[in-house]
C-alpha cells in the first residue's frame, strides 16, 4: 500500500526484454532496499528483484506492461518513486494499491498566473471509468496523490478530460515537469470507488429488476 506521495525522483539505466517480461534496471540513490520490497515506479507496485548499491532491478510482467506506460522508459529517463507504507505511517494523500488500471493522455500542461508557481494539468482518460470521478476526488497519475478539479466529458472522442492544479512542491519533486501534450501516463482509480461500486451493485441491480 502506498499513499501517492513520492518520496525520490530516479532515472532509468536499463529497459530489457526478456521474452514476455521486461527487466527495468533503475537508479534510486536508496542504500537500504531490501530484495522482495515492494516499490511504486511510475505509480506501478513492482518487485526489487536484484540489488546493486542503489541500483534496484525490477521484473515487469506481461499484465503491467500492457496497463502501464513502463515499457516505454528509456534509458536517463525519471520515474517517479515511492516505497510502501508502514503501520503508524501519516497518509498525506490517499490509498493507492500501486495497481495501475489504465493509461491516460496528457491534453496541456500550463503554468497558471493566479495563483503563481502553480500549474494545470489536464489528462483524457477512457469514459468507461467516467462513474468513479467526482469533482474533488483522488486519483494517482504516475504515482501521484491528486485532486480532481474539473471534469468535462468528451463524446466525440469517447473520453473524459480531468483537470488538476499541481502545486509548486508537487511540480519540483516529481516528474510532473518533463510531461508534454500526448505523454501517457499511468492512472490508478481510487480503490474506494470501486469498492462503493461492487458493495452497492447487488441493491441496484434488484432495484432494476423490481422497476
Amino acid at each position: 500500500m502506498f499513499s501517492g506521495i513520492i518520496e525520490k525522483t530516479g532515472r532509468v539505466l536499463s529497459s530489457t526484454r526478456t521474452g514476455k517480461d521486461l527487466q527495468l534496471e533503475i537508479e534510486t540513490s536508496w542504500r537500504d532496499l531490501q530484495l522482495g520490497e515492494s516499490i511504486a515506479v511510475q505509480g506501478a507496485c513492482l518487485t526489487v528483484a536484484k540489488l546493486d548499491l542503489d541500483r534496484a532491478t525490477f521484473d515487469v510482467s506481461p499484465e503491467t506492461l500492457a496497463l502501464t506506460c513502463l515499457g516505454k522508459l528509456l534509458p536517463k529517463q525519471g520515474v517517479n518513486l515511492e516505497r510502501s507504507l508502514r503501520v503508524g505511517d501519516r497518509n498525506s494523500g490517499h490509498w493507492v494499491q500501486g495497481h495501475v488500471d489504465g493509461m491516460g493522455e496528457v491534453l496541456s500542461v500550463r503554468r497558471l498566473s493566479d495563483p503563481k508557481e502553480h500549474w494545470e494539468l489536464e489528462i483524457a482518460v477512457p469514459s468507461r471509468w467516467n462513474q468513479y470521478w467526482i469533482d474533488k476526488g483522488s486519483i494517482a497519475v504516475n504515482g501521484v496523490s491528486l485532486t480532481i478539479h474539473g471534469i468535462q466529458e468528451s463524446p466525440e472522442t469517447s473520453s473524459v478530460h480531468l483537470r488538476f492544479v499541481i502545486v509548486p512542491h508537487t511540480w519540483l519533486n516529481t516528474q510532473f515537469h518533463a510531461l508534454e501534450p500526448r505523454t501517457q501516463v499511468n492512472i490508478e482509480i481510487d480503490v474506494l470507488a470501486k469498492y462503493i461500486e461492487r458493495l452497492c451493485q447487488p441493491h441496484l441491480s434488484q432495484r432494476s429488476k423490481q422497476d
